[in-house]
């Protein structure tokens, strides 16, 4: 990079100091510098002079800022290429604290601390691979691995997002507590405006999967109430004809279990269950992939009002 920015430099410089050469050649061509002794002829001889020092004087000028630009800039690659070293070894650092010397796990609090150390550092890929092992081995705790996926889902970047998803959905199972209570990373709970469509489509599957492995009667009913809100939210905000489709088969499926005129206190907004379930009620499944799912909700929601919940 600093060959490339060298270069850049030295092509204006040599290009000013021919251009300024070819003024002075122009200059001597059409007899600016001739000096026969008249008056006027005398006048002319020191204007030549005054010019061509303002003009060299301004080309210094140029060449200095052009050289300044050039040590600025390297300074900036310098510093950018030596924050990055610092950043690595940080990483490979944090990376080590996950066992100690001897080879033996350490608290769980130190691998949270490792985890965030790295999405701070923004090492998502690594960061998101570590939460997917340690999430599935029980390494690590819910709450947790839930912060270090949001950390990844605000990062803005579509396959850090996406990635991100896939690590909540294809461990959902770990999300779920003790005592029927669950843990959504905020970003799918206040439903991002920024996520991706894919995020956007494996985070409602996500949840509806969380909602049918625990049976209707065994959740906490505030914590049912944060992953259907996430999805009521979802299905209200898509503008994917495609993806609002299937969302509402999802809502229309799961909303059977819940009484009339119940509502969801969201932060975002107060939802209305019935307001919702009067408008999904004819929706049917857009994709293929939504078909198996709803399955799996009727299954789930026939069991509770067989229950009598």
């Amino acid at each position: 990079m600093q060959n490339k920015s060298g270069r850049w430099v030295g092509f204006p410089i040599i290009a000013v100091v021919l251009v300024f050469c070819v003024f002075i050649i122009v200059i001597w061509r059409i007899g600016l510098f001739d000096f026969s002794g008249p008056d006027a002829s005398a006048k002319i001889f020191p204007a030549s002079l005054a010019l061509v020092g303002g003009l060299f004087g301004s080309l210094i000028s140029i060449i200095g800022l052009i050289l300044k630009f050039s040590l600025d800039q390297r300074n900036t690659d310098i510093k950018a290429q030596a924050e990055s070293r610092l950043e690595l070894e940080a990483a490979i650092q944090a990376v080590g604290l996950l066992s100690t010397s001897e080879g033996n796990p350490v608290p769980m609090i130190q691998r949270a601390g490792v985890l965030y150390t790295l999405t701070n550092l923004k090492f998502y890929d690594l960061a998101l691979s570590l939460t997917s092992d340690l999430i599935a081995k029980d390494e690590i705790d819910a709450s947790s691995a839930a912060t270090t996926l949001d950390y990844a889902m605000k990062s803005g970047v579509q396959d850090v997002q996406e990635s991100a998803v896939m690590v909540f959905h294809d461990n959902i199972n770990k999300f779920l507590t003790s005592d029927g209570s669950s843990v959504v990373p905020d970003s799918l709970y206040l439903w991002q405006e920024n996520l991706s469509i894919h995020s956007r489509y494996w985070g409602v599957f996500a949840l509806a999967k969380m909602i049918t492995i625990r049976c209707f009667s065994e959740w906490e009913i505030s914590h049912l109430d944060v992953a259907v809100s996430a999805i009521s939210l979802a299905w209200i905000n898509e503008e994917d004809q495609s993806l609002k489709q299937d969302f509402a088969t999802i809502l229309k499926n799961i909303l059977i279990v819940f009484p009339s005129l119940h509502q969801l206190f969201h932060p975002k907004q107060t939802i209305d269950i019935d307001n919702i379930r009067s408008q999904v009620d004819s929706a049917k499944p857009y994709t293929d992939g939504v078909k198996d799912l709803i399955k799996e909700i009727k299954v789930w929601a026939t069991e509770a009002l067989n229950s009598g919940s």
